[in-house]
């Protein structure tokens, strides 16, 4: 979520610069935009007890995908480069891969809103959540595929991290615009999870029955309060490295610890641990065994990215 306020501030604050050049200093500080889009925006859609009510915020956010998607295509068959690209390479190999792979992980980590939709789904049951799961990875695959293939075939190696930077001039702002809504209406979805494990922690030491409502919009705004506090000062820890040319600072160093952390415990440790602990075999059983596997590739995963990535940041 941290993340997530650092990007969209950035991009309206590079939208700010580019659309409105003569305007206040203020429309240019990505703190000002963090501020904003966190008060108008984010608070308001945290403050809802269901996902379902994000429905239509959803759709929007889908909306901007489609867009992006559509742009980086139609860049690809009828956009201008400003230079020569370099030869197009179908496979290589390079220690730098191994600080790429957590964004792909991150990039698949939804597994912490499992629970919440499958308690909202309408005739919830196994093989109904299977189906959901499984159309929404193939939808994610494929819009990661096109989108990475695409791009990387207009511009080859010099294909930026930010991969709307390489689009024409005259489309970049409304791709900027529809990155802004994806990632601000996908901060309450991560919200809502994290929302209900504090509260399970609050009523666990408290009990169920100490001010439910309070105990809401108190949770609410201690975690996006925490959030946009550390966000609001994440520059200033000089984590993140700065494209060259004078683009937008790169964020694959905060989403790669993210990934290579919280997102490795998330989608292989957590999983792992759970299956071994509460399925009811032998120890030698293959599916425990399998269970134990997956788990120690998460935290092999994590020890070996969050290696590559402090050498290559500091070495």
């Amino acid at each position: 979520m941290i993340s997530y306020l650092i990007i969209v501030s950035d991009l309206l604050a590079d939208l700010g610069r580019s659309v409105w050049g003569d305007c206040p200093q203020f429309f240019k500080d990505y703190r000002f935009w963090q501020a904003v889009v966190t008060v108008v925006v984010i608070l308001p859609l945290c403050c809802v007890k269901k996902l379902d009510t994000m429905r239509f915020a959803s759709l929007l956010a889908m909306v901007s995908v489609g867009y992006i998607v559509v742009l980086v295509v139609y860049f690809y068959f009828f956009g201008e480069l400003s230079y020569e690209p370099e030869p197009i390479k179908l496979a290589t190999f390079a220690p730098e891969a191994f600080a790429a792979l957590p964004v792909f992980v991150f990039a698949f980590t939804c597994h912490v809103n499992l629970f919440p939709i499958y308690r909202e789904m309408a005739h919830a049951r196994f093989r109904r959540t299977q189906v959901v799961v499984i159309i929404s990875l193939i939808i994610c695959a494929s819009i990661y595929i096109v989108v990475a293939s695409f791009g990387y075939a207009t511009a080859g190696p010099a294909v930026d991290s930010n991969i709307i930077n390489n689009c024409a001039p005259a489309t970049v702002g409304v791709a900027r615009l529809s990155t802004s809504f994806l990632v601000t209406f996908s901060y309450p979805i991560l919200l809502h999870p994290a929302r209900c494990s504090l509260d399970t922690v609050v009523c666990r030491l408290k009990g169920d029955s100490w001010y439910p409502r309070v105990r809401f919009y108190t949770e609410t705004l201690l975690l996006v309060g925490v959030t946009f506090f550390i966000a609001f000062f994440m520059r200033d820890l000089d984590f993140v490295r700065t494209c060259n040319a004078g683009h937008a600072p790169q964020r694959t160093q905060v989403l790669g610890v993210v990934g290579a952390t919280s997102g490795s415990m998330i989608s292989y440790v957590i999983p792992g641990w759970f299956y071994w602990v509460l399925w009811p075999a032998p120890h030698l059983h293959p599916r425990r065994l399998l269970a134990a596997a997956l788990a120690f590739f998460g935290i092999l995963l994590c020890v070996v990215c969050v290696t590559c990535l402090v050498l290559e940041e500091f070495f």
